[in-house]
Parts: structure tokens; sequence; C-alpha cells
């Protein structure tokens, strides 16, 4: 029983090892040709084939402003992800569709990722973040 509290009290009493820090850097999206400076341009980071489209890690809304707008993202983990744009031009935060389905809105995926018979895959869209800094340009299509 002695050696069990002295194996405890050495335990607690023993200096904690630092926390592990993940390290993180800062996105910055470029968005060419915006139709209009009316509503806003939205930006989704997903960092999994799972939740790719489906359920973001983070997500950015900043004002339409013309020809292009610059969104960026601080604070994020090194790692895969994929994001899309969409400019919410009437700012009813939801991707607007005609009859048929397609986007009325503006919108673009990462890597510049083509839309053929539905959504671009996560491996079409994957960008890295591996350094302090990313810089990427995409250009939405309507």
């Amino acid at each position: 029983m002695t050696s069990v509290c002295v194996v405890a009290l050495l335990l607690i009493a023993a200096p904690q090892l630092p926390a592990r820090d993940t390290p993180t850097g800062k996105l910055t999206v470029t968005i060419i040709n915006v139709r209009s400076d009316s509503g806003y341009v939205r930006i989704a980071l997903f960092n999994s084939p799972e939740t790719h489209l489906k359920s973001s890690f983070r997500s950015e809304r900043i004002p339409a402003t013309g020809q292009h707008c610059v969104v960026v993202l601080d604070q994020l983990p090194y790692g895969e992800f994929t994001f899309i744009v969409h400019h919410d031009e009437n700012g009813n935060g939801k991707m607007d569709k005609n009859f048929l389905g397609m986007p009325k809105e503006g919108y673009a995926f990462s890597r510049g990722a083509r839309v053929s018979f539905g959504a671009p895959s996560y491996r079409d869209c994957t960008l890295k973040l591996e350094a302090s800094e990313l810089s990427v340009v995409v250009k939405l299509s309507y």
C-alpha cells in the first residue's frame, strides 16, 4: 500500500510534459470572376473524404466587393483539406439552383476542380497545407 501511495505522489509531483502544439498556417484564397458586389462570398473548408461537401470544419463569409475578393483563413492545422466558394448574390444563405438543379450563383472548388455530372471528389479538390502560408486563386463559374 505504501508503494502505491509513493508512486501516486511521484506521478502527481512529476513535471508535466508540455502539450505538443499542432502546427498551423494561413490560407489566402483570391476569388476572381465575381459577377457583382451584391451579397456575400462564402467559403467552406472540409478536412476528410467523409465530410467533403457535407460538414465543414471551418467557414467564412465576406461581403462581395466586385471583380475579385480575398479571404484569409488563419490558424488552420497543417494537413489535407478541400474547399468550396459560393457567391451568395441574394444573401439568402444557400446556393440557388434552376429547375434542373444547376447552380444559379457563382461557385468554385479548390484546385479549380471541375463539375462533371456531379461535384468533384475529395481527391480532385485536395490541397495540402504544409507551410506557414498557402495562397491559391479560384475562378467562379456561373
